[in-house]
């Protein structure tokens, strides 16, 4: 990529516009979610892949939008087209990616037309990567690799120009685990996924296939929005499906729910609106590089829409860190008649600061008063003591496509029993 007009030293080159160009803007992707694409899929995601996080690869925006079967091995992203050199002429501003999120590069000097734009893969990939340079730079270090960052000339070079995880590296000499502070047990890791395939089945399932088991989930528990002065909307398990009358509960464990990763965005796409917070369930921590991510209703009648919170919640929430889909499963058998809630606590970060904290009146014994979001409590550990059996009666199935009325008994481990929001 070339420059065709000048373009002064520290003159922004490149910025991540998450609020005005939300079409071009990537959704964070953990190595396990990578590793379990179809080949030639995963062979293009790799080919547009940089690193933002610890565990956190980003690639084409379009890639977030379409099913793997239609990516395509071309971008309309010029800065897809940046090459590396050991001699960059762009650089990354640490600071601002820190504050917000936003990822910038700025020039390193002056750049005038014909100059290509470039920067050093070293700043932001930390170890996947190890290749004989070609830049022709006067300080070419002759290979690329995931330990250049290790250099003290390299260190001292780009002092406040890596992405923040490279950084970290730096800083504490690689000692830098992925979750650095307490995170609830409602954000599943990547390794718990990794050692449980079965019983994480939906964690690798596709937004379409997330769809057609949801579809079969709102037959086999069939749930309705009702009104009263006491709670307004909220959401009630019906009890009925098909017109026949069914008065067998919800069992515990079993999944009430599961929400498509249907439309995701960043918290700076959002922040500010009272009505997208309340439209949103949080399904990255902000503490996890690069930030807060929140998955969004597609209509304000989705029935998620309509979540009451409790401080005794019946279900509680599981959210998948690979495709961001989340499980709603019951932590205790529901009844006919009877409102599904969760507790927003359990994994809302920060209602404060997101104008939605509210006064309690859920009325139950336990009742924290004020929900202001787990960012301002000491960790909470949803369920009863009857884990144990309600993780053994937790159904999915192994691939939702083969969803049917026959299919009731089959055994598909969707969610561990954990924490909850909205």
């Amino acid at each position: 990529m070339l420059v065709v007009s000048s373009i002064s030293k520290g003159e922004v080159v490149w910025w991540e516009d998450q609020v005005n160009e939300p079409d071009w803007v990537s959704v964070p992707r953990c190595r396990l979610y990578i590793e379990n694409l179809p080949a030639e899929a995963r062979r293009k995601f790799e080919h547009y892949m940089y690193k933002t996080g610890v565990d956190a690869y980003e690639a084409l925006p379009e890639y977030d939008l379409l099913p793997c079967d239609e990516w395509k091995l071309e971008s309309d992203d010029p800065s897809m087209y940046m090459n590396h050199s050991c001699e960059p002429t762009c650089l990354f501003e640490c600071d601002r990616i820190k504050v917000d999120g936003v990822v910038v590069m700025t020039a390193s000097r002056d750049l005038h037309p014909g100059d290509e734009l470039t920067f050093d893969y070293a700043t932001s990939e930390d170890h996947e990567q190890n290749w004989r340079c070609l830049c022709g730079a006067p300080t070419c270090r002759g290979r690329v690799t995931g330990d250049d960052w290790r250099a003290p000339e390299f260190q001292q070079k780009y002092q406040g120009h890596c992405m923040p995880h490279v950084a970290n590296l730096i800083a504490t000499d690689g000692a830098v685990g992925q979750f650095k502070t307490w995170t609830p047990p409602a954000f599943l890791t990547p390794t718990q996924v990794a050692e449980d395939r079965v019983k994480y089945a939906a964690a690798f399932w596709t937004k379409e296939e997330c769809r057609v088991y949801s579809s079969f989930l709102a037959d086999r528990v069939p749930l309705v929005v009702k009104r009263c002065a006491s709670l307004g909307k909220h959401l009630v398990y019906q009890g009925e499906g098909d017109g026949e009358i069914n008065l067998s509960p919800v069992l515990a464990g079993e999944t009430v729910m599961l929400l498509p990763p249907n439309v995701l965005r960043r918290e700076n796409q959002i922040k500010g609106s009272a009505l997208a917070y309340n439209a949103s369930l949080q399904v990255r921590p902000y503490k996890q590089a690069p930030g807060a991510l929140f998955s969004l209703s597609e209509t304000p009648d989705d029935l998620d829409n309509f979540l009451n919170h409790s401080c005794d919640p019946n279900c509680d929430v599981v959210v998948f860190p690979t495709n961001y889909a989340i499980a709603l499963v019951a932590n205790r058998d529901i009844f006919p008649g009877e409102a599904v809630t969760i507790d927003y606590d359990a994994t809302e970060e920060d209602l404060v600061a997101q104008g939605g904290s509210f006064e309690c009146a859920c009325g139950t014994s336990n009742c924290r008063g004020r929900v202001v979001g787990w960012k301002y409590r000491t960790p909470i550990v949803m369920g009863s003591s009857n884990t144990k059996d309600k993780k053994e009666r937790l159904t999915a199935h192994s691939s939702p496509s083969s969803v049917s009325d026959e299919s009731e008994n089959e055994t598909v481990a969707v969610v561990d029993v954990v924490g909850v929001a909205r």
